[in-house]
């Protein structure tokens, strides 16, 4: 399901027991921007990062680097809990790695012009990705196009259920999912993260490679948790067992 991702880790350092602090999006991802602890940097559904609590696009920005935010979320990635701070472009858009990849690629591009013009020209791209996440109001969970959708699923014959996340906690909370909702469920999910990894990461790969930004480039992957698939009973993520604690980490680059 991860070619690029693979490719990466292949040419770079792979960290293989990698824990995100807190499996929610909100206060992993202010985790990982500001290297501080949840109950450090506080942020919550109430509340915003502590204003003390420095972002890595404010200390890049402020030793000269320009700073761009890319994100897929509308809620848990909004600019009022502190994500945004230090970035000159912070941009939400929707949940489909290929519509929103266009974004970050045309801004890579304005970087590779500003690294002609000055060779000591920096930047920080955070790019965040939704594909292999499951989305509330989609016609089944971890939606991605039926073109590659197609490829993961078990059989030709269709699943018959339809709806979102609505749909993933309902089969959690009654214990009524069957082993071919499971299979149905796990081929989704594939397909999300292989759309991630060919339209998200690949977008962000082949341009680093066209602007030949990629030799003095370092790219980290990871991911702010991971997810279960009703093992101990549940869907989704948040209790912080291995499925939903442990996350990808590679580095590769300069």
């Amino acid at each position: 399901t991860t070619p690029q991702l693979d490719a990466i880790a292949r040419d770079g350092t792979l960290f293989e027991a990698a824990y995100a602090q807190q499996p929610w999006t909100l206060s992993s991802h202010l985790t990982m921007l500001t290297g501080l602890h949840p109950a450090v940097h506080g942020a919550s559904r109430e509340r915003a990062a502590s204003p003390g609590a420095t972002t890595l696009a404010e200390a890049l920005q402020a030793q000269g680097f320009a700073t761009g935010g890319f994100v897929a979320q509308r809620v848990w990635m909004h600019p009022r809990y502190g994500h945004a701070r230090g970035f000159e472009r912070y941009e939400i858009g929707g949940s489909d790695a290929r519509a929103n990849a266009p974004a970050i690629v045309a801004w890579l591009g304005e970087q590779a012009l500003a690294r002609e013009r000055d060779p000591r020209h920096r930047f920080f791209l955070f790019a965040h990705f939704y594909d292999a996440h499951s989305d509330a109001n989609t016609d089944i969970p971890y939606s991605v196009p039926p073109p590659l959708r197609d490829r993961y699923v078990p059989d030709a014959e269709p699943w018959g259920r339809r709806g979102g996340t609505s749909l993933l906690l309902r089969l959690g909370a009654s214990g009524s999912a069957t082993q071919r909702d499971r299979e149905f469920i796990r081929a989704y999910y594939d397909a999300g993260v292989r759309y991630v990894d060919e339209h998200g990461l690949g977008a962000i790969v082949a341009a680093l490679r066209e602007h030949d930004l990629d030799r003095d480039t370092l790219l980290v992957v990871t991911s702010d948790h991971g997810e279960e698939l009703f093992e101990h009973g549940h869907v989704l993520h948040g209790p912080p067992y291995e499925e939903t604690a442990r996350v990808p980490l590679v580095l590769r680059g300069a």
